[in-house]
């Protein structure tokens, strides 16, 4: 690649939006973002990052973004187990722009490598840390699930 075509992809993302939520002031999104807490998700999945103070680059700094997660390995438990000879497991991915997009065609896979047909069957696959997360969803009635789904959608 060249310098020209490498300064217009370096520009490209460092100008890319955070993909923007859906339905964030829905009963069910509101409901399921609070059973996100309470189950102890956010621990690993944080909600928000302000992006750093960056010198000469006002329109970058201080951003509020919300890429739901910590952009950190763990241990996800042998369901979501990468192979590394190293013991570390699976990174979260973030969870941004994961739901349906605003012409309700699915955007992507839940978890991101494909364990779980659907948001509701990914979240099961959760172990090691997120165990206890895991065991506090699948405990929750049908209905609040569905919210936690819908809040996940939203993302």
């Amino acid at each position: 690649m060249g310098d020209a075509a490498l300064d217009l992809v370096t520009f490209y993302s460092a100008n890319l939006a955070v993909p923007a939520r859906r339905d964030v002031t829905e009963p069910p999104v509101l409901r399921g973002e609070a059973l996100f807490h309470e189950a102890g998700c956010a621990a690993c999945r944080r909600p928000s990052f302000v992006t750093h103070r960056l010198a000469g680059r006002d329109k970058h700094s201080s951003q509020l973004i919300r890429p739901t997660t910590d952009l950190l390995r763990h241990d996800m438990g042998e369901g979501l187990a990468d192979g590394r000879r190293d013991g570390a497991r699976m990174a979260h991915a973030a969870a941004l722009g994961r739901g349906a997009g605003p012409d309700g065609v699915a955007r992507g896979g839940f978890p991101p490598r494909g364990q779980g047909a659907d948001p509701d069957e990914a979240v099961l696959w959760h172990g090691g840390e997120a165990q206890p997360a895991r065991n506090a969803v699948a405990a929750t009635a049908k209905p609040d699930r569905d919210a936690l789904i819908r809040f996940l959608e939203s993302l």
